[in-house]
């Protein structure tokens, strides 16, 4: 019998940590299975509550950190600096000074990129700058226009934005949505070490380790004086962010009973986050101060790591054995279970043999569907980012738009989970890629009447719905799809071209400025385009998984 302490700094530090004896005459050891484990210790009791609770709140940081962009290079309206017409108000500097450009809606505006050139203001007086004519005086001086050197910056709805700081516009536009393509680039490359770290040095070593990356990366950058630190600090944020939120899903799913697995979702933390990054941006509309507030929690939560235990899953890889049993005596303390001692677990000695990317390409019924997997995670991650980053310039209020479009990211996650198991994967999938997709080519006809504006900011909140549907279906599909040998090299090729798709689209969203419904059309053609060729695809819902590629063939046969 071992007996545990008392609770102190550690989790798992319980009273009456009992390794009891199996009923046994022979004092023969019990060999099992790893998830056989979970009929001693529980499939989801108290320790996996607290597990998921303090994991989650860890994840709550990628999700605010992966949408700050919508505040903190948040698109402030600006027009040229006048320094001679500084002393008068917005109104009277921007009627005197800036010529009316006509928008491709038919609306008429300020322009944010050009100044009347030639006026000698210093000949007026205040009484002629109060009574000004616009249309005479530009008719009787001919003025011409030229191109703004300095700007002003409306400060009604963002007191500061990396945009005024570093005058991220007209020309230089394309370097605002730039710093979100570097964030998701940063992920790109973070997703691919972290399995590798994870699964070499620990679960608990990984976590810890990218929870203070993270942290002072997203600490230094609102430091940076420079644009180009500042790109180098979010693309480090992005590479350290992404592994908080897929270690810990691996680590919850290894201390999970397998009936509870497709229950527990991470991502409902990530849209936590999200929806709290709207409500603390509204209170905090300097994007330096809001970037301090964003990071300081990451270095609370840390805390919550070190007194969770490693995978003991993965200390039966590494062979540390005992080590595996007395966490999982703990554990099985805390649910008031009690784990036998004398049991050993069955290991797989046999090498695995890894599959190669090429295998993806091997079989025509191997290419197609990787074909198809790979389109839809390109896809579902350009309209996901790309609609998500744009719902701050949306009409309306950005904050409330930021909080919706996060807030509705839940019961989606619910609907999702439910319509998989009843109507199955395939039918869910393609249903929320044509919805999402007919949604966003809605908006094209509607973006041209600007009395319709609020119209279009709810279809393309709906068409973001669509790509957070496809989020969840897209994840456990593609990993049923592809047969073991290849099953992580074929979820990892999706991914991939998920975060391809996520790189890309903040740049999409420029193409407004060639025709205003670009984006609303790119983001709409991918959708339906991939949605019609999910329709290709087998259903796995009831199916055995496939163990090689001859499996997936002979499947495919069969349901012809």
């Amino acid at each position: 019998m071992v007996t545990g302490s008392t609770y102190s700094i550690s989790l798992l530090k319980a009273e009456n940590c009992n390794l009891t004896d199996e009923k046994n005459t022979n004092g023969d050891t019990t060999a099992i299975h790893f998830d056989e484990v979970f009929a001693y210790i529980g499939d989801f009791g108290l320790f996996q509550w607290l597990l998921f609770l303090m994991l989650g709140l860890g994840v709550m940081p990628v999700g605010w950190q992966s949408m700050s962009s919508n505040f903190v290079v948040g698109n402030q309206n600006h027009w040229c600096k006048v320094d001679a017409l500084a002393n008068l108000s917005q109104y009277l500097q921007k009627e005197i000074s800036i010529p009316i450009e006509t928008l491709q809606n038919g609306e008429q505006e300020y322009s944010k990129c050009f100044v009347y050139d030639h006026i000698n203001y210093t000949q007026y007086s205040q009484e002629d700058f109060s009574s000004w004519n616009r249309t005479l005086h530009v008719f009787k001086t001919n003025t011409s226009t030229t191109r703004c050197r300095h700007w002003v910056y409306d400060q009604s709805v963002y007191t500061s934005t990396i945009v005024s700081q570093w005058d991220l516009v007209c020309d230089d536009a394309w370097m605002a949505p730039f710093v979100s393509t570097c964030f998701i680039g940063g992920m790109f490359f973070g997703s691919y070490g972290a399995g590798a770290t994870s699964d070499r040095f620990g679960r608990k070593k990984t976590l810890i380790t990218c929870y203070i990356g993270e942290f002072i990366f997203a600490l230094i950058a609102a430091f940076m004086p420079y644009y180009e630190l500042f790109l180098v600090c979010r693309f480090l944020v992005g590479v350290f962010c992404i592994p908080c939120n897929m270690v810990a899903f691996v680590l919850v799913m290894e201390l999970v009973g397998s009936r509870y697995r497709s229950k527990v979702a991470m991502q409902l933390w990530f849209a936590t986050g999200f929806m709290l990054l709207a409500l603390i941006a509204f209170g905090i509309r300097d994007h330096f101060r809001l970037q301090l507030v964003l990071a300081a929690p990451r270095i609370v939560f840390l805390l919550f790591v070190f007194i969770l235990p490693e995978s003991p899953r993965w200390l039966v890889t590494k062979g540390r054995i005992e080590e595996a049993k007395d966490i999982l005596c703990k554990i099985a303390s805390i649910n008031k279970r009690e784990f036998p001692s004398n049991v050993s677990f069955i290991t797989n000695d046999k090498k695995v043999v890894q599959g190669k990317t090429s295998d993806l390409f091997v079989t025509p019924v191997m290419r197609k569907r990787t074909l198809i997997v790979c389109l839809a995670w390109l896809a579902i991650y350009i309209c996901y980012y790309g609609l998500s980053l744009n719902a701050s310039t949306l009409a309306g209020d950005p904050y409330f738009n930021t909080f919706l479009n996060a807030a509705l990211e839940i019961p989606v996650w619910g609907i999702c989970v439910v319509m998989m198991d009843k109507v199955g994967r395939r039918i869910c999938l393609v249903f929320v890629l044509i919805f999402g997709g007919l949604m966003c080519l809605i908006c094209i006809p509607l973006l041209f009447f600007p009395d319709l504006a609020m119209v279009v900011t709810a279809f393309s909140i709906l068409g973001k719905l669509g790509a957070s549907g496809g989020i969840v279906v897209i994840y456990l599909y593609s990993a049923e799809l592809f047969p073991t040998v290849v099953r992580n090299v074929g979820v990892g090729a999706g991914s991939t071209s998920g975060r391809v798709g996520g790189m890309v689209s903040p740049q999409i969203g420029l193409l407004s400025s060639t025709w205003i419904a670009l984006p609303s059309m790119i983001f709409g053609i991918f959708g339906l385009i991939a949605g019609v060729a999910s329709l290709l695809l087998p259903e796995t819902l009831g199916q055995q998984l496939s163990e090689n590629i001859s499996d997936v063939e002979n499947s495919d046969v069969n349901r012809k």
